[in-house]
């Protein structure tokens, strides 16, 4: 099985005042622009480009949605930057660290680093929200009972990091929390949104699907 993983991203324009700014309430056409976190969850969105398939082929990208920054703020003078966070959902795999501790679990974790360009922040802060989902098969390719994909772990996590290119990993589920056991074919779906600087921006990535038959200590996942 062959699968090309896409590599969608996030972008956050914004302002940095360098004189004094006045604050005015953002107006309803603003605040609607935005979209809500439920609807970009990885459930939906796992939902909305896998559906009940086991098709290989790229799926559609899930375009970050656009609000603007300075909607509610009005500068005398300033200077523009954009920083852009990329997700990278990698294939599940047996826990290696679990393996040593004699537990055989399916996880798998994502890559996320955010990079900048003109004067921006050092620090963003973002929310990165996961699902791994399971369908049952006895074998890699079986649909001989359906494709029904259900959400077996998830993980939900908030963190600050460096607006320098540098890769950071989460892990599904969290580290320190058992993975899922089921033999069955196996696929992860990864949301980053910035929340920090201000602005509303999702973006996600799904992994490919890998076969996985946890049942042994030398268990190893294939595509």
């Amino acid at each position: 099985m062959t699968h090309v993983t896409r590599r969608p991203s996030i972008l956050l324009l914004g302002a940095v005042a360098l004189l004094t700014a006045s604050l005015v309430m953002a107006s309803p056409a603003q605040a609607q622009s935005a979209v809500s976190a439920d609807e970009t969850s990885p459930d939906i969105v796992h939902d909305e480009t896998v559906g009940n398939t086991l098709s290989l082929a790229e799926s559609p990208q899930v375009s970050a949605e656009s609000s603007s920054l300075n909607g509610g703020v009005t500068t005398l003078s300033a200077a523009g930057y954009k920083i852009t966070c990329t997700v990278d959902a990698q294939n599940p795999h047996i826990s290696e660290g679990a393996r040593k501790q004699g537990k055989i679990y399916v996880i798998f974790k994502s890559k996320v680093k955010c990079t900048g360009t003109g004067s921006h922040p050092a620090k963003a802060t973002i929310r990165v929200r996961s699902g791994l989902f399971w369908d049952s098969a006895k074998y890699s390719g079986d649909t001989s009972n359906g494709i029904n994909w259900s959400k077996l772990r998830s993980n939900d996590e908030v963190r600050t990091v460096s607006v320098d290119g540098s890769v950071n990993i989460f892990y599904t589920p969290k580290n320190g929390t058992a993975g899922a056991y089921f033999t069955g074919h196996y696929q992860g779906t990864t949301t980053v949104e910035i929340t920090s600087p201000s602005g509303f921006k999702v973006g996600s990535d799904t992994s490919s699907v890998m076969f996985c038959k946890p049942t042994t200590k030398t268990a190893k996942c294939s595509s």
